[in-house]
């Protein structure tokens, strides 16, 4: 007879959900203090997948287009006067549960919001990579193993939690 048991998630239950929920908010600050900058960083279009400004004059005639412009002015990409930046890198608001978290930044309208016929900035922004992807879940993995076994005081916590052990009666 095979007799499937799983004391030890029974046993850290509720801490690890205390300890996810702190992981994955350290996650989200971690992204707001290293991975958002990139984004205003030149080379961003590429790696993020921007969509692309256009090249043409307005309508009028007049003006130069504001891609025209930022190459004439050299500024990195979602940059025009600063003022998106700076709001965005500025503060966050993280707030979440176990199994997710998000955070919320002050914003120009013109970013908050999708206009029509403009590109969607809100979600430009956002993006991440897959390598970002990654670097989060590795991070969160490392915080609650740490802090898991800082509670616990013992080693391999993680492995004990999420697989089952397996006992012949």
């Amino acid at each position: 007879m095979l007799k499937i048991k799983a004391t030890a998630a029974k046993a850290f239950k509720k801490d690890f959900r205390a300890v996810m929920k702190a992981a994955m908010q350290d996650a989200v600050k971690s992204w707001h203090k290293f991975t958002l900058p990139g984004h205003f960083k030149t080379g961003a279009e590429t790696k993020y997948g921007y969509a692309r400004r256009s090249d043409k004059p307005a309508k009028n005639g007049r003006r130069k287009g504001y891609a025209e412009k930022k190459r004439r002015k050299g500024l990195p990409p979602l940059v025009w006067s600063g003022l998106g930046r700076a709001m965005l890198t500025n503060k966050i608001t993280v707030s979440g549960t176990a199994k997710s978290a998000t955070g919320s930044m002050d914003a120009p309208f013109y970013m908050a919001n999708k206009m029509p016929g403009k590109p969607d900035m809100a979600a430009e922004v956002t993006a991440v990579t897959r390598e970002e992807e990654q670097a989060m879940a590795d991070l969160i993995a490392k915080n609650v193993a740490g802090t898991m076994n800082d509670l616990r005081g013992e080693q391999a916590i993680l492995d004990n939690m999420w697989q089952p052990e397996f006992q012949v009666a």
